[in-house]
């Protein structure tokens, strides 16, 4: 699935399985606030996408890159049976929750670990902010990092039943 794809859909919430911090020997410029094994985003029309740190094959003769995956998933995902029988459950990613839902206005695409993969993805969320999806070191572990513009809705503004406000 293609990320730009997410371009005028609302997003509802993020949801994710928070992961241990990234060790310091690994910690550089390109490492995020925020680590997690993948992240789920919710959509307005009850649709679920997983967003995922993976390798990429680019090249036979030479090792995968480090990339991005975006597939459809489901609420169902947002649960795991672990072996001793207990359940996890993913957790709304909390620096989001002030902002969303909110209008996905474009989606930016990049490689800025420069493996040929896209290995970022950045949300743009209008005059809002953005999020920030970048696979970061050690391999397969996602990164995110939520940058606020300083302009947030009003949550207080609801309009009243006739939709005026």
């Amino acid at each position: 699935m293609e990320a730009s794809s997410l371009t005028g859909k609302i997003l509802k919430a993020i949801w994710l399985f928070p992961s241990s911090p990234v060790h310091p020997a690994w910690v550089n410029e390109l490492t995020t606030p925020i680590v997690a094994h993948d992240a789920f985003l919710e959509l307005s029309d009850d649709v679920f996408l997983q967003v995922d740190a993976c390798e990429v094959a680019l090249d036979q003769e030479k090792y995968p890159s480090l990339g991005l995956g975006l597939q459809k998933s489901s609420r169902a995902a947002l649960r795991i049976l672990q072996p001793s029988g207990n359940v996890t459950e993913a957790q709304q990613l909390q620096e989001a929750l002030a902002v969303l839902p909110a209008l996905i206005s474009s989606v930016e695409q990049s490689d800025p670990l420069e493996e040929g993969a896209i290995s970022q993805y950045v949300i743009v969320l209008g005059q809002i902010g953005r999020i920030i999806f970048r696979h970061i070191m050690p391999p397969t572990t996602l990164g995110i990092d939520v940058q606020l513009t300083g302009w947030v809705p009003n949550p207080s503004f609801k309009a009243d039943a006739s939709g005026a406000a």
